[in-house]
């Protein structure tokens, strides 16, 4: 395993008692990461785990190209297996979804994702009721942060009259809701479902994306 990485934000402190170089900083931020989720997840760590120092580790790394190429359609079903505590559901359920809802097309390069911007509409299941209860916060909690809206304002807007632990919207009608493998789900339709038990995770793409 790597060294470790103390993770806040690519923003060193001594550039937040400068103004202009701070907003520089914040916008290379908002141009690099989310166009790359690997860094989105190292540079966000502090928001969801305060508590835990982020270790760099290839399987993370691992992770991430797998979901950028989800993320591109260039896999439509990816089924990850992994021992628990090993950050596969901050990874997949908490950073992608909402890394997915920064991002924006890159200048002069091809660009035909099946999942981007803040209008996409997500569906987790887990299997247990707290689990999804506790991701779905998390996301929000995320969304909400003073470190993500400084850099991607407009997919952190929720809406007021769809916005509680489990089903918040935002104002592009994004969706992100929770449920549990028998619960509620059916009808309301997403761009990407993701179901999730102890050690396993399937994420499948709906069928009407490219």
């Amino acid at each position: 395993m790597d060294p470790i990485i103390e993770t806040t934000s690519l923003l060193t402190p001594r550039l937040r008692n400068r103004p202009t170089e701070a907003r520089d900083a914040i916008a290379v931020d908002r141009i690099v990461l989310r166009n790359d989720l690997r860094l989105y997840i190292r540079e966000a760590w502090h928001v969801v785990e305060p508590s835990t120092v982020y270790l760099e580790n290839w399987h993370i790394d691992l992770i991430a190209e797998h979901l950028e190429a989800v993320t591109a359609a260039q896999i439509k079903r990816l089924l990850i297996n992994m021992p628990p505590r090993y950050a596969k559901s901050t990874c997949v359920s908490i950073m992608w979804p909402t890394w997915v809802w920064a991002r924006e097309p890159f200048p002069g390069k091809p660009h035909n994702p099946a999942l981007e911007g803040p209008g996409t509409r997500w569906i987790f299941a887990s299997y247990a009721d707290e689990l999804r209860t506790k991701h779905s916060l998390d996301r929000r909690k995320l969304l909400q942060s003073e470190w993500y809206r400084a850099r991607w304002p407009k997919p952190a807007e929720l809406t007021s009259d769809q916005n509680v632990k489990t089903l918040f919207s935002n104002s592009s009608s994004g969706v992100m809701l929770a449920t549990t493998m028998l619960g509620a789900g059916t009808g309301l339709g997403g761009n990407c479902v993701t179901g999730e038990t102890m050690v396993e995770t399937e994420i499948g793409l709906h069928r009407h994306c490219p």
